[in-house]
This record gives C-alpha cells, structure tokens and sequence, in this order.
C-alpha cells in the first residue's frame, strides 16, 4: 500500500515539474519567470541614476550642491537656455515661478524686476531696486539696460526671498545672479550664431575669447 503511494506522489511531483518547465517555456523567460518576485537593482539602472548632473550653485557666495543649499532657488544652465530658446534676461522669467520682468513706462531701457510681489515700480536713479542683479559676482547698481542678451552665459540663478546676509540691502524680494562663461586658458574660444526671420531679419551673434 505504501508504494502505490510513493508511486503516485513520484508522479505527481513529475507532473508539477514538467507543467512548470511548459510554463517558463510558454512565457520566453525561462529561469527569469521566477527572479520577478524580489525587485533588485540591474547594473544598467545603476548606471543611469548615477549619470544624473549635480547642480553647482553660487547662492551663498561657495560653490555648493543645489539639494542642499536652504534657500528658495531656481536655476539653469547656459545649455538649458539655449534649449528653451531663452535669448535675454527678461525669457527667465517666463521659466521661473514667483519671478516677472517688466518695463518701466517711461522708457523700455528700465527694467522692473519682481519677485514673490516685492518690486519698486519707478527705477529711478535716485532709489534702489528691491531685487539685486548680479554679473559674475559685481552689482547691477541701476535697472536702466538690464535686460541684456543672454550671450556666453554659463548658467543663471534666481533667488527667491531676502538675501541681504550675503548679497546687501537692496535684495528684500530677492537676487538675479549670471555668470558667463571663463575663456579657455589654453586656446582660443568663442561661439559663432545665425538667425533669420520675417521680413528680412538677419542677426549674427560672435563670440571670441582668449586669455594670454
């Protein structure tokens, strides 16, 4: 009696066996069908998270990371302006929240900055803005000609929020920083642009630097 039972469960097991061989054959994984079950990180999405660029910013006068950096900033790369077909200072505001660029009524060369509200409405000589311009570290002392060409700019920074600690009083709403590119030490550098559009319009952009 008790190897009749041995015989059956003998082929049953063989049965189990052979449907599960079928299974995996069926599916086109083979042994893969059954590694599904625990989650485990491959070697190319490794490869991926780390292919990721740290973001260097500048908002506490120190190059640091942007994760941890505690103050409210947006950034951007010379890349990813160009991207966004960003071509003077006044396109940042159209990719940053809490930020508006405005002109002054009296004249289109006076540039009203805006930032979570705070904003002087008349860019006179005689008052200081409420949001500080900076190019590569010097103060834009006046708002008349700050709307300039996002030309051989390496990156961008908008700092949301006071920031007279580091950067003086008249950053209460917030501070613009830009940089621009460094010229190659050891050649010669520069970039070459062309546009075209209606009616005509030509423009030719050149840039050439060299550092001796």
């Amino acid at each position: 009696m008790r190897s009749g039972v041995g015989i059956a469960a003998l082929a049953l097991g063989l049965a189990s066996a052979a449907h599960a061989a079928e299974a995996q054959e069926l599916n086109g994984e083979g042994s893969k069908v059954g590694a599904t079950a625990m989650p485990s990180r491959s070697p190319a999405g490794s490869a991926s998270d780390s292919s990721v660029d740290e973001i260097v910013v500048t908002a506490r006068r120190t190059n640091e990371s942007l994760q941890s950096v505690p103050v409210s900033i947006t950034a951007f790369s010379g890349e990813q302006l160009q991207q966004q077909n960003a071509r003077s200072v006044s396109d940042v505001a159209l990719l940053t929240p809490g930020l508006q660029i405005n002109y002054s009524t009296l004249t289109t060369a006076g540039t009203i900055f805006t930032i979570r509200g705070q904003v002087n409405q008349d860019p006179v000589a005689s008052q200081d803005a409420t949001v500080g311009v900076y190019v590569d570290g010097l103060y834009w002392g006046r708002a008349y000609g700050a709307n300039a060409d996002l030309l051989d700019v390496s990156g961008v920074q908008v700092l949301k929020g006071p920031q007279g600690t580091l950067f003086g009083r008249n950053t209460t709403g917030g501070a613009v920083l830009l940089t621009t590119n460094d010229p190659n030490p050891s050649r010669l550098s520069g970039l070459v642009s062309a546009s075209y559009g209606r009616f005509n319009y030509r423009s030719v952009t050149g840039v050439f630097k060299t550092r001796r």
